[in-house]
């Protein structure tokens, strides 16, 4: 398994925050729920 530094774990980490940030503004503008994001993540998790 691949470790990161330290720089790369705080590009990695800013990266994953900012797209959050944007998948909730996404959402709340088109009507998504977020308990039917998060079962469709969970599946898609499961998926393998």
């Amino acid at each position: 398994m691949k470790t990161f530094d330290a720089q790369e774990s705080d590009l990695l980490l800013e990266f994953l925050t900012e797209y959050f940030e944007e998948f909730d503004r996404f959402a709340a503008d088109n009507g998504f729920e977020k308990d039917l994001v998060m079962q469709i993540i969970d599946n898609l998790k499961d998926y393998d």
